[in-house]
């Protein structure tokens, strides 16, 4: 199931609660997932991961609301 993310932007979160974002699952096998950064290349086993999240769409801005005040 993990082979659909390759080569596409993820973000990866692990069992203990921390993620990793902005980088790209390169390769998958039976027990490890390598996931490549701008500066890094990791090696995380399987059983580490919790959930890994694709971006599909962009998320809608929220106006900017000023109130007129006196100063």
């Amino acid at each position: 199931m993990l082979n659909e993310f390759i080569n596409k932007e993820v973000t990866i979160f692990f069992i203990g609660g921390q993620n990793v974002s902005k980088g790209t699952i390169t390769e998958v096998d039976e027990k490890f997932v390598k996931y490549k950064t701008q500066m890094y290349e990791q090696i995380i086993p399987l059983t580490a991961i919790r959930n890994v999240q694709l971006q599909v769409g962009e998320r809608p801005r929220n106006k900017a609301v000023f109130y007129g005040g006196s100063a």
